[in-house]
């Protein structure tokens, strides 16, 4: 095993964890099966009273919001004894697409979609069916309750999804595993899954490959004893586990109504579900891996929303700008912009612009930049106190002020709003050959590295975020990171 695979946190959030659904059967054989200690039911419960409440408060806003404090009506129908009406066809709709599924509760971006996705169709919906009843609805009034209702509906998952995340990351669990595979692989996986408790996930067990010597009916009996011994409510069969595929079946058969969870961890990783797409043939399913798009119209489109946000950026920005020159210049004197040079995509070089943040002369002692006590790596770590960082350059880079200029670096198309971050020449000479990957697309002013903590990231870690940005790019990705970037300049991580 080359490196521990990703099966939880994004890859398992993307589908790269396939879940063998298990029909119940009745009058067959049940098994004891550990509770978890986190029920998805309740959250989900709790789900569809919340988006009634939203859909009522969002309808009779939007009443009162048009007609004010007189109650119009349609059709010779009241408004305010159509809001029952409206607030069912909301949960209908979520419920339609899916997300009071437990399984998307923690998908990320997914269960925010399918919501979005969920408001189209009920607009479509209610489109339709006004216009073959020929029924005059206020556009006005579906406009304010829509809006309104499916902002109240996403701050509401989101809360859910903060409690979630945060009893996982405590003591609570939904799925207690135990691993079929070899040792390496299981300790690979163990670890993994231990530094993303978020993903609901905690070894029970490892139960290493039968001896090849036994029948398909013993390896599954002895696998089963196994599942039993660590009283777990999940099997994890990952790829080193010497099962075939009628076996991996046969085990789904002896799986079924006993309330355990069958899932298979392929030996792909970093892959997106967007991706992965299944193409059965005559009941094989194959999964056609697509490949990486780093030309067509999604990149035309991510250019232009790096025109258009960046544009807007600079301008809403402008006076920040100026107060950060201001007191840049006050504090150390001029130059007030510091340029280095950085490769970018395909491994041509740009000048990127940043405040300065260190007295003059630093570029004089490099060395210096870097952590005494950081491992060796290509990209020299920056140490948390270095003497030639000015006062006003300690606060700018800790809440990455000074990176702002780069927003000039996106217009001129050296860099995009969202991507890998640039390195300097001397530390690509270093690179490994897959890290190479990282120039394959634009560098960012903000990316995956930049939201998950940044320096205080291993230089692995942060070369695995940036080649599954890399791999997977969406323009929802970009979307997401940029706001998530908000959040961490608010509450930085690992910025010195």
């Amino acid at each position: 095993m080359t490196s521990a695979p990703d099966w939880a946190g994004e890859a398992h959030q993307a589908g790269l964890l396939s879940v063998v659904e298990l029909p119940a059967t009745p009058g067959g054989e049940t098994a004891e099966v550990a509770a978890p200690s986190l029920s998805l039911g309740g959250y989900v419960a709790w789900l569809v009273v919340a988006d009634a409440g939203a859909a009522v408060l969002g309808a009779l806003g939007a009443i009162v919001f048009r007609f004010g404090g007189q109650a119009g009506s349609i059709n010779g129908i009241a408004y305010p004894t159509l809001v029952p009406v409206f607030a069912a066809g909301w949960v209908g709709v979520m419920w339609l697409c899916g997300t009071y599924d437990r399984r998307m509760l923690d998908s990320g971006v997914e269960e925010f979609r399918g919501l979005l996705n969920g408001t189209v169709w009920l607009l479509a919906t209610i489109a339709v069916v006004g216009f073959v009843a020929h029924v005059q609805v206020s556009r006005g009034v579906i406009a304010f309750s829509l809006a309104t209702t499916t902002v109240l509906s996403l701050a509401v998952r989101y809360r859910t999804r903060r409690v979630i995340r945060r009893r996982l990351r405590g003591e609570a669990t939904i799925y207690r595993a135990v691993i079929i595979g070899a040792a390496d692989e299981a300790e690979g996986l163990t670890a993994h899954l231990g530094s993303h408790p978020e993903g609901g996930f905690a070894v029970a067990g490892v139960h290493t490959p039968c001896p090849a010597a036994l029948t398909t009916g013993e390896r599954i009996v002895d696998i089963l004893a196994a599942v039993h011994l660590h009283g777990a409510n999940a099997v994890a069969v990952a790829s080193s586990s010497g099962l075939s595929a009628s076996q991996l079946r046969r085990l789904g058969w002896a799986l079924e109504g006993t309330g355990l969870r069958l899932f298979v961890v392929p030996a792909l990783t970093d892959l997106a579900g967007r991706r992965i797409r299944v193409r059965p043939i005559n009941g094989l399913p194959l999964l056609h891996i697509e490949q990486p798009e780093f030309s067509g119209p999604k990149v035309v489109v991510k250019r232009a929303i790096d025109l258009v946000g960046g544009a807007v950026l600079v301008a809403v920005l402008a006076p920040v700008l100026a107060v950060i020159a201001l007191a840049v210049w006050i504090g150390s004197g001029r130059p007030i912009l510091y340029s280095q040079a950085r490769v970018g995509r395909h491994g041509r070089q740009f000048r990127m612009f940043k405040f300065r943040t260190m007295v003059l002369g630093a570029d004089a002692s490099p060395d210096e930049q870097a952590d005494p006590g950081a491992e060796a790596t290509p990209v020299r770590r920056k140490a948390q106190t270095d003497p030639r960082v000015t006062r006003v350059g300690r606060f700018l880079r800790r809440h990455s002020l000074d990176e702002l200029p780069q927003l000039f670096n996106v217009l001129v198309g050296q860099m995009s709003l969202v991507g890998p971050r640039p390195h300097r020449p001397f530390e690509v000479a270093d690179y490994q050959e897959d890290d190479h990957r990282r120039h394959l697309i634009k560098p960012g002013v903000t990316g995956l590295w930049q939201v998950s903590g940044r320096a205080a990231l291993c230089w692995e870690e942060a070369v695995r975020l940036d080649l599954y940005y890399v791999e997977n790019w969406s323009v929802w990705l970009d979307l997401l990171l940029l706001l998530k970037t908000l959040r961490a300049v608010v509450l930085p991580r690992g910025a010195y």
